[in-house]
């Protein structure tokens, strides 16, 4: 019998090569995908949350797209910004969790202050954006229910939550460089709290309290706008006022009849708060008020006393769009903001 013909050395290598394919698409034992392996990216994921992560970067301006996503889009806006004559600068590209942020080389953000105290911080909805600028940020607030769902919707490394309260906060003596009230100190005692804040603050270190206004629907109808002021403030004020805490005077009147015992100290009434609402939205919010809850508790037959407003409502915002229902018609719902700040000396 004769020998099979020697298989030619090109063959021959071609197929070693593909054992070698096919071997390497073979799982290893104990091999795990780089996706299954979360702890790899805990360092970068510490950085990121604590503000902490930069790169260096070529800036090269800033340019609106008209389109979100695509590399497409990407390249096309890099281009134009390459060929723009304006000077590049070298700068740092600074990841955070919040925001991506560019600073020259030279300019370069000072590292995070060491501590924040929010009081009265509810359910944390304020306190975490203090997260990126701070070593340490701590939530305090007299309710540990609230305290509980702050924990569970916070996820900056460097955030806590302690019982505490304005007259009482849990900080040692001269260890703390900014106290931090949103839409909560005119629920303090005063001069309690300003002890303790005088107790707490570092030299030069800051207090600000801040908080909105009644809001108001506006559109860009003033005879429609101003009906709507007038039903929303007929139920805020006149029927639900006399069941309003009194301190919340201090909130209508953003704050002008408190002044910070700083000799540092500013006031600032500029800016506004705008959502975009339904007539829906709207009412959701007078439910949600405290004063609501009293009336309809003392008038259980008045319960559905807003029904009737909403109808109103929704007659009133009609005609500013007659081809859709007036319940899917939006209008800005716009609050005055107030800050006050002021410095330790």
């Amino acid at each position: 019998m004769e020998a099979p013909p020697e298989m030619p050395k090109r063959q021959s290598a071609i197929r070693r090569s593909m054992r070698r394919i096919r071997k390497s698409f073979k799982k290893k034992d104990g091999y795990v995908p780089p996706a299954s392996k979360p702890h790899q990216y805990a360092r970068d994921e510490k950085a990121v949350r604590a503000a902490d992560c930069n790169f260096s970067v070529k800036y090269l301006g800033a340019i609106e797209v008209t389109e979100s996503r695509g590399m497409s889009v990407c390249e096309e806006a890099a281009k134009r910004l390459r060929a723009n004559p304006q000077h590049k600068v070298r700068a740092v590209l600074q990841v955070s969790a919040d925001a991506l942020r560019v600073v020259e080389e030279d300019g370069q953000q000072s590292p995070p202050f060491g501590v924040a105290v929010d009081v009265g911080c509810g359910s944390g909805q304020g306190t975490k954006y203090l997260a990126p600028h701070f070593r340490e940020v701590v939530g305090v607030d007299v309710s540990d229910g609230q305290l509980q769902e702050a924990r569970k919707t916070t996820v900056e490394g460097n955030v806590i939550y302690r019982i505490g309260s304005g007259e009482d906060i849990p900080a040692p003596d001269s260890s703390v460089d900014l106290i931090t009230c949103a839409q909560s100190m005119h629920w303090f005692d005063m001069e309690k709290f300003f002890t303790e804040c005088n107790r707490v603050l570092k030299t030069n270190g800051c207090i600000a309290a801040y908080g909105n206004g009644i809001p108001l629907p506006c559109t860009p109808n003033q005879e429609i706008q101003k009906v709507m002021q007038e039903m929303f403030m007929e139920i805020y004020r006149g029927i639900l006022g006399p069941y309003t805490d009194e301190r919340r005077t201090h909130v209508a009147n953003l704050y002008r009849d408190i002044h910070l015992p700083c000799k540092d100290f500013k006031r600032d009434t500029t800016l506004v708060k705008k959502n975009i609402v339904r007539v829906d939205d709207m009412l959701g919010f007078i439910q949600s008020l405290s004063s609501y809850q009293i009336y309809i508790k003392k008038f259980p037959d008045k319960a559905d006393f807003l029904s009737g407003y909403r109808k109103r409502f929704l007659d009133t915002l009609q005609p500013l769009n007659p081809s859709i229902p007036a319940e899917d018609i939006k209008f800005d719902f716009v609050a005055p903001i107030f800050i006050l700040l002021g410095r330790k000396s």
